[in-house]
């Protein structure tokens, strides 16, 4: 059986669908693990800087409706959630590079 033993292909014909002859072979399809943790990193790293983007345009905005409004705390929380979203850009795409 593929390079199964008669007791490992019994032990896992019941984790497996029917085939339609008995004397099918039964094949086993297994993910690469590098390739799913690439994967999984580069979706992390998209979802991040996203994140940090949305985060930055929005610190931007708060910025400079603070400016228009003359208000210096809106001023200041603006200035400080649009830095922070450049630090976590920054922090993304450092991360995909030691990744």
């Amino acid at each position: 059986m593929l390079g199964f033993d008669p007791s490992e292909a019994e032990l896992l014909s019941g984790a497996l669908p029917r085939a339609a002859s008995a004397d099918a072979p039964v094949v086993l399809a297994a993910a690469d693990g590098g390739a799913l943790t690439n994967n999984v990193l580069d979706l992390f790293v998209t979802a991040a800087t996203l994140g940090g983007g949305a985060w930055t345009v929005w610190g931007a905005i708060t910025f400079a409706a603070g400016l228009k409004d003359q208000n210096g705390p809106q001023t200041q929380s603006g200035l400080w959630q649009a830095v922070g979203g450049i630090v976590i850009l920054a922090a993304a795409q450092l991360f995909k590079a030691l990744a």
